[in-house]
């Protein structure tokens, strides 16, 4: 995860654009002095794909960072003037951030930009949380499937065993019945 963690961050420095800045902090932005001005939303998105966590949000400078694992993990940070904290105010939803055009455009283009950036190598081979997240609910559908199918199975059989307790019922009921008449017959021939 350290090595991984590293690669992103070198990676982000290269990678982060205008483009991937929010627009109201475009103003702030500047690829050598301060490249991480308005890239925090996109970022904490794309440090998500990779690790997983929570998304934390300060709303008094509208600032997001991870949490992950029970660490504070925030690559951003440096947009802000040394003696600036922001605090944490709550955990926003990914599901939410994302129904916002704008940040959704800007961080499918920042998420693509690390892609781009770590192909090839062997971290790529390494698959992301999302990626972890869609073969994890694929096996958890095959085994709900199978669970189902089992069931079937069972009950079928079940089913089968009382028809077979039943039919053996009648089976012995009627060899009863033939033997009592048998016996019945044969006292009755001999009266």
């Amino acid at each position: 995860m350290k090595k991984l963690k590293k690669k992103i961050e070198e990676c982000l420095k290269t990678v982060w654009t205008i483009d991937t800045c929010c627009p109201k902090y475009h103003v702030f932005w500047d690829k050598e002095n301060n490249p991480s001005a308005g890239q925090c939303a996109v970022t904490s998105l794309v440090v998500q794909d990779y690790f997983g966590g929570e998304l934390w949000y300060c709303k008094h400078f509208k600032h997001y960072w991870n949490r992950i694992n029970g660490l504070e993990i925030d690559l951003t940070i440096h947009q802000f003037p040394k003696d600036c904290e922001p605090c944490f105010d709550r955990i926003k939803s990914r599901n939410i951030l994302l129904k916002e055009k704008n940040l959704r455009r800007r961080y499918e283009l920042l998420k693509n930009l690390v892609c781009e950036y770590l192909k090839g190598g062997e971290i790529m081979s390494k698959p992301t949380c999302e990626e972890q997240r869609n073969y994890v609910a694929q096996i958890e559908k095959k085994a709900n499937i199978i669970v189902e199918s089992a069931q079937k199975v069972i009950d079928k059989t079940e089913e089968m065993i009382k028809q077979m307790k039943y039919s053996t019922r009648v089976v012995i009921g009627i060899a009863v019945i033939s033997w009592i008449l048998s016996i019945i017959i044969s006292f009755g021939l001999s009266f």
